[in-house]
């Protein structure tokens, strides 16, 4: 009996463990990290081509600055910043074409298919238009199959014909997920560090959190077939620190962030010098915009509050805080305004 009972139990743990989901995330360094959804402990990791590649260098004046996670971009010219209305995969399917400025833009993309092991994350295929490499002996049934385009986008001054710009951004091809509504959890990531909180969406509880090294620029989940993108908000290193450290006392006090701020990153191993930037929770076309809300989240048996207070000012860095909050008063459904920096104002 004893021996049934062990046996028994061993194969509810193995069907309790593949009832897991695989969450896929992608880093701007390149890696695609397999997570359980239900531990956020890494199953495997596979290395592939940086998310983004392009110049350090801030010429004649200006630069451009792309967001890793959608290619939009923004210029910086004389300490003023700007959203441009187009992103990389769009200026690369209107090229070969001339702006009002005189820049003429040229690009490319290229398609490729690779085939991994769900299990281990082991490529065994890659398929694109130039070859088909089978790397391992694939297994139909095990394999699944991932779509990933690479764009790549010159800018040319019409007057010196010089290149001016340039950048390669790197996209996977993901299903909406249908069950978006319901799926039960929500994911917040780092915009620079790579760490990642995960809470339960109707207890507040968090279930894991992750520390990956490098800045998030998407979720998927892993199927059948393929990759299902799962969202997630951005928020700064600060907020992120205090939200993830342990609840010690009945009265929680919090340390709240304007999670704003400029976010130009030096990728120092695969894209030397890259600059991005990252909106943290917010997507907005304005230039100039502000938000706020009150969430709360359950650890320890103790409900801490935490405001999110979101701006973008240009090239001005909001650096305002608000400290020493008793967090088990904090009102639930009144709305807290962050004080008013002193100068927000920004030439476009």
């Amino acid at each position: 009996m004893q021996l049934f009972l062990k046996k028994l139990f061993q194969e509810d743990d193995s069907v309790e463990d593949d009832s897991a989901e695989t969450i896929l995330v992608s880093t701007i360094d390149g890696r695609l990290r397999a997570l359980n959804s239900l531990t956020g402990e890494v199953k495997w990791t596979l290395q592939e081509e940086p998310v983004l590649r392009s110049p350090s260098a801030v010429k004649q004046g200006f630069t451009f600055l792309p967001n890793p996670i959608d290619g939009s971009l923004y210029v910086l010219k004389n300490s003023s910043l700007k959203k441009l209305p187009f992103n990389i995969p769009q200026l690369v399917h209107a090229s070969p074409c001339k702006g009002n400025d005189g820049i003429l833009y040229a690009g490319s993309k290229k398609d490729v298919w690779f085939g991994i092991d769900p299990k281990t994350g082991l490529k065994m295929e890659t398929l694109s238009s130039a070859s088909a490499d089978r790397i391992c002996p694939a297994n139909q049934k095990q394999t699944i199959f991932l779509g990933r385009t690479e764009y790549r986008v010159s800018m040319f001054d019409e007057k010196n014909r010089g290149k001016t710009w340039n950048a390669t951004f790197n996209d996977y091809s993901a299903h909406l997920l249908p069950e978006v509504n319901t799926w039960p959890f929500k994911h917040y990531a780092s915009s620079s560090h790579g760490y990642i909180l995960t809470f339960d969406k109707e207890t507040g509880e968090m279930k894991w959190e992750a520390d990956l090294k490098q800045p998030v620029v998407a979720l998927y989940l892993l199927r059948d077939d393929g990759l299902h993108k799962l969202p997630f908000e951005v928020m700064g290193k600060e907020t992120m620190e205090n939200v993830a450290k342990p609840c010690t006392g009945h009265n929680a006090f919090m340390t709240l962030m304007v999670p704003s701020e400029w976010y130009l990153q030096r990728h120092g191993r695969s894209s030397p010098g890259a600059k991005y930037r990252q909106d943290p929770l917010v997507r907005e076309d304005s230039v100039v915009s502000s938000s706020s809300s009150l969430c709360s989240y359950k650890k320890n048996e103790c409900t801490v509050f935490f405001i999110y207070f979101t701006c973008i000012a240009g090239a001005n860095t909001i650096n305002d805080t608000i400290s020493n909050i008793d967090t088990t008063d904090a009102p639930i459904h009144k709305p807290v305004r962050p004080p008013r920096s002193a100068s927000t104002e920004v030439n476009v």
